[in-house]
């Protein structure tokens, strides 16, 4: 009798088991891992997983001659980039309003590299920068 018991609850309770097994997987990581930094930029640091995208936000505004670049960039076969480097304003209706810059990268295989940015003034190339950004970026 014990075993017949035992065997019923078996079979009742393990598809639901097997179902269970399946959603205490990790999830999938997020597609873009994004690095969002103040006016002041600062530093930072993240870890991708190959084919991850990187999505580096940095506030400010071209209207007063000044714009975030990549000064320093090394080891391109680990972070791929930047493919895209676009600017948002934050109020399109108010002339003069900051916004955005956003840096897209991908990441490509596994290392460490460090992306630094500057804020200056393209003219003022001599000048030290009004604010400087890094992402210490490792892909694993």
């Amino acid at each position: 009798m014990p075993a017949r018991i035992l065997r019923t609850v078996l079979t009742a309770c393990l598809p639901a088991l097997l179902l269970s097994e399946g959603s205490a997987r990790a999830e999938d990581p997020p597609a873009t891992v994004t690095a969002s930094f103040t006016a002041e930029g600062g530093e930072q640091s993240v870890t991708l997983a190959p084919g991850q995208a990187l999505e580096v936000r940095l506030p400010g505004n071209p209207t007063t001659g000044y714009g975030w670049t990549v000064e320093a960039f090394e080891a391109q076969e680990i972070l791929g980039g930047p493919a895209d480097v676009e600017y948002t304003p934050q109020a399109p209706d108010r002339m003069g309003a900051g916004g955005v810059f956003t840096f897209r990268f991908s990441a490509a295989k596994a290392g460490s590299t460090t992306l630094r940015f500057v804020y200056r003034r393209s003219w003022e190339k001599d000048e030290p920068a009004l604010h400087t950004a890094a992402l210490n970026v490792t892909v694993e």
